[in-house]
């Protein structure tokens, strides 16, 4: 017998979702079915989970991508978003992408990398 001490502590706790705004999650939900070409935010706060959300939602297009347009301006995705964002377009949505606006987004050198690798 092993004395209690001796036990390997139990895992931890998953962390719990990330928050998604309800825009970014209809986008997550419908997008497969709306596919609209042209996707714009203005000044949109989001956060990873509003990011992860969008990415995933333009994901579920695939293989037949209809995006043309994403114009995310002002939104504060930063390096975070960048690289969920880029996930997407590395999967295959942006084949069709002809406009990429991210402007204004506390991007950084490593993250604004990740779109155009």
């Amino acid at each position: 017998r092993l004395a209690k001490c001796f036990e390997p502590p139990p895992p931890p706790a998953a962390p719990p979702p990330l928050p998604v705004a309800d825009e970014f999650a209809e986008i997550k939900r419908s997008y497969h079915w709306t596919k609209q070409k042209m996707l714009h935010f203005h000044c949109k706060q989001m956060g990873l989970g509003d990011s992860q959300a969008l990415a995933e939602g333009l994901e579920n297009s695939l293989p037949d991508p209809p995006l043309e347009e994403l114009g995310m301006w002002g939104c504060k995705i930063g390096d975070s978003g960048s690289f969920a964002l880029a996930k997407s377009l590395h999967a295959g949505v942006g084949v069709n992408l002809q406009t990429l606006l991210l402007d204004e987004n506390d991007i950084s050198a490593a993250g604004g990398r990740s779109p155009a690798a």
